[in-house]
């Protein structure tokens, strides 16, 4: 039988529908460079499953294609926040915070050979409310605010009779010194001295903090923490990165 050979003038509209071509009979060799756009794919014509991985590359996409309104990430788009490796919306950088400051706002006494904590009665600032400034002096690490803290305490104390002898400094974690400094004056008693105390304690949710004073007296007369000029100070900070 001789062939018929069929020209696309011999087909009118709609002589041939998906019903007349078999499954996989046209392929991208079938079909001209650029012979289909946006007009001839219908709207949600084509869904993620009639995308091969990675099949499309930033070459096939116009400039602003994908826009935040394409994404699906956690937490929220905004003028603050970058979008994260696990796709998640994530505020830059940070803070140093819970962060407070407190200092003492009258003299406080303290006798010869007595270790007594000192009463931070004022705050500058508690960015949490974690420090008591009314009960038990103390900061206390919110939940979920575990980590390195950068702790500092400074006071000025004064021997009795000027006969400052020994004043040693602590920074307690839970109730124990963690942190400990220790002036002795015996060769050459004083009678005011400004200690300082300091360093990096990592503290976990609940624990707390609070800071003592021992003074020694070359004639056991009692003695006096300064006040005036936030000459005494407890305060820490939260640090970020490490």
């Amino acid at each position: 039988m001789p062939r018929t050979t069929i020209r696309a003038e011999d087909i009118t509209d709609s002589q041939v529908g998906s019903a007349e071509i078999a499954t996989d009979a046209v392929d991208t060799a079938e079909i001209k460079a650029n012979a289909v756009d946006t007009s001839e794919i219908a709207a949600n014509a084509v869904d993620t499953s009639e995308i091969a991985a990675n099949a499309v590359t930033l070459a096939e996409m116009a400039d602003d294609a994908v826009g935040v309104a394409q994404l699906s990430a956690t937490g929220t788009a905004d003028a603050t926040t970058f979008l994260r490796g696990d796709n998640s919306w994530t505020a830059a950088g940070g803070d140093n915070t819970p962060a407070f400051q407190a200092y003492l706002s009258s003299n406080q006494d303290i006798d010869h050979a007595s270790t007594d904590k000192v009463l931070f009665d004022t705050e500058d600032f508690d960015t949490d409310g974690a420090y008591d400034n009314t009960t038990n002096h103390r900061f206390t690490v919110p939940a979920g605010e575990g980590g390195k803290y950068f702790v500092y305490f400074r006071l000025t104390i004064e021997g009795g009779n000027t006969k400052n002898e020994v004043n040693t400094t602590y920074i307690n974690v839970n109730g124990s010194a963690y942190l400990k400094t220790n002036w002795n004056f015996k060769n050459n008693p004083g009678e005011i001295a400004a200690p300082y105390n300091a360093g990096i304690i990592t503290l976990a949710a609940a624990d707390y903090v609070e800071c003592s004073v021992y003074l020694s007296t070359a004639d056991s007369s009692a003695g006096e923490i300064h006040s005036a000029n936030r000459a005494t100070v407890f305060g820490a900070y939260k640090l970020i990165g490490i």
